[in-house]
């Protein structure tokens, strides 16, 4: 379960340098389809997290 926690983290770090260096520069463009894919991008982004979140209670609880 910490693998799958660890991989989620480094996917959710991935999305995010995707967007710092892909995305987010081409906003000034006004482009919908940008715009879109932002949302998109941080929409998968917020649902790892709370994958990460998930896997992070389950960890806690086996523990104990």
């Amino acid at each position: 379960m910490l693998l799958i926690k660890v991989a989620l983290v480094a996917v959710v770090a991935l999305f995010g340098l995707y967007n710092t260096k892909h995305v987010v520069p081409r906003l000034d463009d006004r482009a919908m389809d940008t715009t879109h894919q932002l949302r998109r991008t941080v929409l998968v982004e917020a649902l790892l997290m709370l994958a990460v979140v998930l896997a992070t209670a389950i960890l806690v609880n086996a523990e104990t």
